[in-house]
């Protein structure tokens, strides 16, 4: 009688977990520190039906704290067919100096409500000390796997890996599955450290399933399953992941470990080529005919790249621009494209009237079949540009500047683009800097005239630039407002925007991963959308936010420095 009562107990709380809310929370391991203390900042989530790291909106650090690391972790439990998995995100931070600080809090918006934490303070005090190290210890493993010697034969969890042997730049897969001969008493609870040094792509997890191993009849179950793609060569080790479950209410709880993978990620060989974008595995590469974009007074074609491989890491080939015409990339896998196929777009901005030919596109890709690097070319473009074939509307040639410039291909205009090229350019340039260094030598040094008010009225004008970007500034304005901000606070030296020069500037500004990447990424889905058949009503108004953001990180950055 007691049995059954305690039974019966025991499944009406495991039905009661299964029905789990949404909830965040976040906590500091530690809310006094020194100046040379690093603290963990942890945002908890739990009752997400995916991974939502993308939504997570994190308070701003960087005046306060460096970003030494980030990782994740996650746990999961499997109650009565229903997957739970609580995740965190933890967030490495040592201080910039001592005082008293504020962590704001995070803000997350999940199924159209918005969820936020509460706000930490941190006391950080002058002088060092030092603290313990972390991790899961051998003995403690040696201790879980002894407790599940028992059930070896009914339970037990079994690891699978795509290869133990890649190449920098290519994903391994990686899953662990449980497997039961009887019946459990509670859910499977899971926990894994995280790995740093890596991209991970978390897939949805397959549903129990009944399945033969050995010659007898198990229940299987996904626990994880995930891509993983190593940033840096040499040996990655996958830490253990422990699954712990009850078996029945007299036993106790059983711990199952699975054993450490270690993963060897080899260099590519040199010298690599200058077409090479990344592509490890065995391909072919066509490219369409031109097609007219009246709308945008374009050319557009397209790259097709097919093959097995690392197919969704390769980057689009590189077109260079030419006196006679500019190239924009907006690298974008078209809907209709699989796992084995990337699709890039190009958009070609004609300069001169006349037949314009683009020369051979080069991709070059990585097989491990022949060991070495494989050269695919396409067959050149051409393609014939003239005023009669492009929309005359004046908003259209406003939106687009090298539209202005479009000129009949004669000898003086060849001429005179000649004069346009960058080494001509150059060399008029500095003799008239030259020029006009000598003129105005001692007037500069006597009338200080780039002097501090100037900087601070230039930084109040971006300042107010920034506040009035909306839904209603254009794409044009808002990478005027992005070239003025890279042109005050980096070395940034152009007029429109160059993205290789974009990224080089940032770099050279010490700026952060986050902050370059994000850019960059901005600046893609600006061309994405200027050139887009497609647009969504609001499209304009999350580009103009996510600018917001970007340019109010790279000022606070550069003025925390």
């Amino acid at each position: 009688m007691v049995k059954n009562v305690i039974l019966t107990i025991l499944a009406a709380s495991i039905m009661s977990f299964s029905e789990e809310k949404f909830e965040i929370s976040a906590s500091i391991s530690k809310s006094k520190i020194y100046e040379n203390e690093i603290i963990t900042l942890s945002l908890s989530v739990s009752g997400a039906d995916k991974d939502i790291y993308k939504n997570i909106q994190q308070p701003n650090l960087s005046s306060m704290f460096n970003t030494v690391s980030t990782s994740q972790s996650s746990s999961f439990s499997y109650v009565n067919g229903v997957a739970n998995r609580n995740r965190q995100y933890n967030y490495s931070l040592r201080p910039i100096k001592s005082g008293i600080f504020i962590i704001d809090p995070f803000t997350i918006v999940y199924k159209g409500k918005t969820y936020s934490t509460k706000p930490l303070r941190v006391v950080v005090r002058d002088g060092n000390t030092s603290s313990p190290a972390q991790g899961r210890s051998r003995q403690q493993l040696s201790s879980i796997r002894s407790r599940q010697s028992q059930q070896t034969k009914n339970i037990f969890i079994e690891t699978h890996i795509s290869t133990n042997n890649i190449y920098l730049g290519e994903d391994i897969e990686y899953s662990i599955k449980f497997y039961r001969r009887i019946s459990l008493w509670s859910s499977i609870s899971i926990d894994q450290e995280d790995m740093t040094g890596v991209w991970q792509n978390a897939l949805p997890i397959a549903s129990e399933r009944v399945v033969r191993k050995n010659g007898q009849r198990y229940y299987e179950l996904e626990l994880i399953k995930k891509t993983i793609r190593p940033l840096n060569v040499g040996a990655l080790s996958i830490p253990p992941l422990i699954a712990r479950f009850v078996v029945d209410p007299f036993s106790g709880e059983y711990q199952l470990a699975s054993e450490p993978v270690t993963i060897n990620v080899n260099e590519l060989p040199e010298p690599v080529p200058d077409s090479f974008t990344g592509a490890i595995g065995s391909y072919t590469m066509s490219v369409s005919s031109p097609n007219l974009n009246a709308d945008s007074n374009a050319i557009q074609i397209k790259l097709t790249i097919q093959g097995t491989g690392n197919t969704e890491a390769i980057l689009p080939p590189v077109i260079q621009d030419t006196v006679q015409y500019r190239v924009l990339s907006a690298p974008k896998t078209d809907a209709s494209a699989n796992i084995n196929t990337q699709i890039f777009e190009y958009v070609i901005i004609p300069k001169i009237t006349g037949e314009l030919t683009i020369p051979p596109i080069e991709f070059s890709y990585f097989s491990k079949d022949e060991m070495n690097y494989v050269l695919l070319t396409a067959n050149p473009v051409t393609f014939n540009a003239t005023l009669e074939n492009l929309s005359s509307k004046e908003s259209s040639f406003s939106a687009q500047e090298d539209i202005q410039f479009l000129k009949n291909n004669s000898i003086i205009n060849k001429n005179i683009s000649i004069l346009n090229e960058t080494w001509t350019i150059l060399l008029f340039s500095g003799i008239n800097s030259v020029l006009i260094l000598i003129f105005f030598y001692n007037y500069l040094n006597s009338k200080q005239f780039f002097s501090k008010t100037s900087k601070q009225k230039t930084r109040k004008k971006i300042i107010r630039h920034i506040h009035g970007l909306s839904e209603g500034t254009s794409i044009n304005e808002m990478e005027k407002i992005l070239v003025d901000v890279l042109n005050y606070f980096t070395d940034y030296d152009h007029h429109a925007i160059h993205p290789k020069d974009v990224e080089l500037s940032l770099i050279r500004a010490e700026l952060s991963d986050p902050i370059i990447k994000g850019t960059m990424q901005w600046i893609k889905n600006s061309q994405i959308l200027r050139f887009s058949q497609e647009k969504q009503s609001d499209s304009n108004h999350s580009n103009s936010e996510s600018l917001k953001r970007i340019l109010n990180h790279i000022i606070t950055e550069k003025e925390a420095k």
